[in-house]
C-alpha cells in the first residue's frame, strides 16, 4: 500500500493469499480504488491440507457444511464453488492443477 504514492506507473496485479478464511476484503478495496487486479494464491486454502487455526488445529475446508450445502445445491464441486466466490468478489484466480479432471472443473465455474 506504500508503493502507490512512489512509483509512476503502479502495479496492475496484486498476488496475495486469498480464500475463504482469508478474505484480504480491506486490500480488495484498496486494490480496486486504483484498478489493480487482486489475484488470489491460495484460492481453495490449498484443500485444507495445511490450514490452521489459531490454536493450531487442522481445518478441512472442503469438509465445511455450508460449503458442502452449496455443492449439493449447485451441483458444483467445493473448489467449483470456492472459485465462484474469488471470482465474483473480482477476484482473479489461478487454480493449481495436475488432475485434468480439475483442470476441466476450474473452467467451470461461473454457470450457477
Amino acid at each position: 500500500m506504500n508503493l502507490i504514492p512512489f512509483v509512476r506507473y503502479p502495479p496492475t496485479v496484486n498476488q496475495v493469499e486469498s480464500h475463504c478464511y482469508l478474505t484480504r476484503n480491506k486490500m480488495l478495496h484498496f486494490l480496486k480504488r486504483f484498478m489493480i487486479v487482486m489475484s488470489a494464491n491460495c484460492p481453495l486454502a490449498r484443500g485444507g491440507k495445511d490450514q490452521k487455526t489459531t490454536l493450531g488445529d487442522k481445518v478441512d475446508v472442503f469438509g465445511e457444511a455450508t460449503l458442502k450445502n452449496l455443492s449439493e445445491k449447485y451441483l458444483k464441486t467445493p473448489a467449483q464453488i470456492l472459485l465462484n466466490y474469488q471470482i465474483s468478489r473480482g477476484v482473479a484466480v489461478v487454480p493449481k492443477t495436475e488432475k485434468l479432471d480439475h483442470l476441466r472443473e476450474n473452467f467451470n465455474v461461473t454457470d450457477f
